[in-house]
């Protein structure tokens, strides 16, 4: 045998074995992976051992299906003209459907600041109709106009909101010392 035939057996070997160990690919407890053939979407890969086409498919980072938490601050202003800092948590997670798990991997690249976003125009929104001792008393009210409305929202990109929390509502520092005195 010639030495180019080594060499093509050498290199079709190599390939052989690239091929057939970059077929496979595992998919973690509470994550998803999306499999796409030349940038089109396939399928939605489930926890396990995953098998591909060599070379042609492609698989995404693992998308979590853990219920996640993000941390708000918002400056808001009451009824009267109050500055009133609200901090908020929101916790979310992608819907285990494979469509919705299709659509939170297609349709948004950054779905913290998609949530950021609303719960700021949901406070803004609510918070100056209420009275400073409103806001205080009423935290849970806030919470619950906040995920309504965000609900509503990401449902469409794949997301549930499984809850929201308002943790905090204070006025400005000069406004609690005004009252204290």
């Amino acid at each position: 045998m010639s030495l180019a035939l080594y060499f093509f057996l050498a290199i079709f070997g190599i390939v052989a074995v690239i091929g057939i160990f970059g077929a496979f690919f595992t998919v973690d407890q509470q994550t998803r992976r999306v499999v796409t053939r030349f940038g089109k979407f396939v399928r939605v890969a489930s926890p396990g051992l995953g098998w591909k086409v060599p070379f042609i498919d492609r698989v995404s980072q693992p998308i979590s299906l853990r219920v996640q938490q993000l941390d708000l601050t918002e400056l808001t202003y009451t009824d009267k003209g109050t500055s009133v800092t609200i901090q908020a948590n929101v916790q979310y997670v992608v819907d285990e459907n494979d469509g919705s798990v299709q659509q939170a991997f297609y349709k948004l690249s950054t779905p913290e600041g998609q949530i950021k976003s609303h719960v700021s125009s949901s406070i803004r929104a609510k918070v100056p109709q209420m009275t400073l001792e409103a806001v205080q008393k009423n935290q849970a009210e806030i919470a619950g106009h906040v995920k309504a409305e965000l609900t509503e929202t990401m449902r469409q990109y794949g997301y549930i909101i499984a809850d929201v929390l308002v943790t905090k509502a204070d006025p400005d520092q000069s406004v609690v010392q005004a009252n204290n005195e």
